[in-house]
């Protein structure tokens, strides 16, 4: 099916496009910092601001799961409340870009509900966001959901998710399924998942409650807080640069090496036969230790509960 886009006939179920505010915004006293002073005569730069609110609605008997790929800024997806699938984009322009520069792309392709935006490059004084905004049925799983320039969230649904943020935080709640979190530059947080999980950031603070198994929480600078309930084969708890706190199910089956180049260790009394190989080093074997889980950070403090 061809890409339906703000400027196109081609609909979906219901397309509705509300206009929520047009103000222009004068002075340097402006709340929101757009007015701009020019030069020491006292005169200011005129910037207009606009938004509006797109939605469509698609039928879910003709789609299976949601993928949104090359969204430019906050992406959140959440239950719906019926049985169709709901998209909102909030779009938002000022200075020399207009609403009609920020478009809202969606078509369906074999059970896929394929979902994107697009921005002008703006060189000058304007610019604009499109944030959007989808509910889901329980029988559409989330695919993949990526956003270059955003934080993404993603409570109470069903799949195997990969999401991906070039520059914002990630949020996951009460979901069903595999999670798979990067960001380049912000903080994970993983509340609930019942399969395996895996997050990783450049830059940011790392925090997994409750999932079903890990595989991988990393970060190149930033503290982590992870529970461990199970992993398979090897997995890995690690920051470059920050405090990691890891709590382990004493009923796991692997060799755990706890180790910190720069900092302290500390182990609760609950794992038997541990070995201190140096004050910053410490393993210890559950069950027949048959996986192998590394809990580790370069600079930082490690500690290690039990569960």
């Amino acid at each position: 099916m061809q890409p339906n886009t703000d400027a196109e006939s081609a609909e979906p179920t219901r397309s509705t496009d509300r206009t929520l505010s047009r103000r222009k915004l004068l002075g340097a006293a402006a709340a929101a910092g757009t007015a701009a002073v020019a030069g020491c005569t006292g005169s200011f730069v005129q910037i207009d601001r606009a938004e509006t609110t797109v939605e469509r609605q698609f039928e879910s008997t003709e789609i299976d799961r949601l993928v949104v790929a090359d969204a430019s800024d906050d992406v959140s997806v959440e239950p719906a409340d019926g049985a169709a699938v709901t998209v909102r984009a909030h779009k938002r322009a000022q200075g020399e870009t207009s609403l009609s520069d920020l478009r809202l792309q969606t078509q369906t392709d074999s059970g896929a509900l394929q979902i994107g935006t697009e921005k002008p490059d703006v060189f000058g004084i304007g610019g604009g966001s499109v944030d959007l905004e989808v509910h889901l049925p329980q029988s559409v799983s989330v695919d993949q959901v990526q956003t270059a320039d955003g934080d993404v969230s993603a409570r109470g649904t069903g799949g195997d998710a990969v999401l991906e943020t070039g520059d914002g935080d990630i949020a996951v709640s009460d979901v069903e399924g595999d999670v798979s979190a990067t960001t380049q530059d912000g903080s994970i947080s993983v509340d609930g998942a019942d399969g395996v999980v895996s997050v990783r950031s450049r830059d940011g603070d790392l925090s997994v409650r409750d999932p079903g198994s890990i595989e991988a929480v990393q970060t190149d600078d930033g503290d982590i807080v992870a529970d461990v309930p199970a992993i398979t084969d090897a997995a890995t708890v690690r920051s470059s640069d920050g405090d990691v706190t890891a709590r382990v199910s004493e009923s796991l089956d692997a060799t755990v090496e706890i180790a910190t180049d720069d900092g302290n260790v500390t182990v609760a009394d609950a794992f038997d036969g541990l070995t201190t190989t140096s004050e910053q080093r410490v393993e210890t074997t559950l069950g027949d230790g048959t996986n192998e889980l590394t809990i580790r950070t370069a600079d930082g403090d490690v500690t290690v509960t039990g569960s």
